[in-house]
């Protein structure tokens, strides 16, 4: 797509644009990634192009992709699409923490970036949440919208780790990949916390950094508490906000109860009063049990060797490795 050709397709979404970072836009959009994770990007944003009339789907890294809303962001002159632009960069870093350490100092600054329109949109209190369909296309739906009961949409990092391997690159994954579960990938978020600088600017260190045992860092749910207002918005305020100690602000829990679906495995908190209707819908008492690696009689690792040389793989494909002549358990000890 080419600089008259995107102005040209805004203009007949009825919007107005500033043009001076068109081209740094589209050298982003533009680029071929050879990562191992990539995140699908629409150029033209379906929260714009509702009917998806300008389907054109790119594969960006999480950094570009970022950097893509970014620019989105600066080039609509719409307020309200330019700061749900700027909020969804802290999105796309959040799920990818740690993913990109040699851009650290550019995802610092989109990490201000929609620091700063999250503040605006905490303000307004949008009171939607972010999800993906089947094909993985994210959007933002109302809380209380009836497809968030059904199957149709998930949360967007639902189903997926962050991780890293030997040579400490990292990657997003399903929980269900076989090395992640036999443990040759491991999560980023080991022996790690997240954490929120002066500027509200949130990363990742390790449970011993200096910064984070001295306070100069904290904890970035430390002195705040998740509440729900009386429109069902849900978000974090500090302990000592005025509208948590009127009661117009309410904890999230109060007054909730936690369901689950077995089927659609997934769990939620629902006030008490709704029980019934959920309940005729197939949902549960109680929170969902997410299960552990290693605990489904097909999922976990098992030792084999063969000529001198051992090694872990999955369960899944003990099968296959036997009928290649490998024996299971650790190679015998020389006497």
């Amino acid at each position: 797509m080419t600089t008259t050709e995107l102005i040209e397709v805004f203009q007949d979404l009825g919007l107005q644009t500033n043009q001076e970072h068109i081209q740094d836009y589209l050298d982003v959009v533009n680029t071929k990634e050879n990562e191992p994770y990539t995140e699908l990007h629409h150029i033209i944003p379906r929260s714009i192009d509702k009917n998806n009339k300008y389907g054109t789907l790119v594969s960006l890294t999480p950094h570009k992709h970022a950097k893509a809303h970014y620019y989105l962001s600066l080039i609509i002159k719409d307020e309200k699409i330019s700061t749900n632009m700027a909020s969804s960069i802290g999105l796309i870093l959040f799920r990818n923490l740690d993913m990109n350490e040699e851009n650290q100092e550019d995802i610092n600054e989109l990490n201000k970036v929609a620091y700063e329109a999250r503040q605006k949109i905490g303000k307004n209190n949008t009171g939607y949440v972010a999800v993906k369909d089947k094909d993985g296309i994210t959007q933002r739906l109302k809380i209380g919208d009836p497809r968030l009961k059904t199957d149709e949409f998930v949360g967007v990092a639902s189903g997926t780790v962050t991780v890293k391997d030997k040579n400490g690159k990292n990657l997003r994954v399903s929980v269900d990949d076989p090395k992640y579960l036999s443990g040759e990938l491991t999560a980023t978020t080991k022996g790690k916390i997240t954490v929120i600088d002066k500027n509200g600017v949130t990363f990742q260190v390790d449970k011993n950094d200096s910064g984070y045992l001295s306070g100069e860092l904290k904890g970035v749910t430390k002195g705040r508490v998740s509440v729900i207002d009386k429109n069902g918005g849900t978000f974090n305020v500090s302990v000592d906000d005025p509208r948590l100690l009127s009661g117009e602000l309410e904890y999230v829990s109060a007054g909730r109860i936690s369901i689950h679906h077995k089927k659609l495995k997934k769990g939620t908190m629902i006030y008490k009063k709704d029980l019934m209707t959920y309940t005729n819908q197939g949902w549960e008492l109680g929170k969902f049990k997410h299960q552990k690696k290693g605990t489904h009689k097909n999922i976990g690792s098992i030792w084999i060797h063969k000529d001198n040389i051992q090694k872990k793989i999955t369960k899944n494909d003990i099968l296959m490795y036997e009928n290649e002549g490998w024996v299971r358990g650790c190679k015998p000890r020389k006497p």
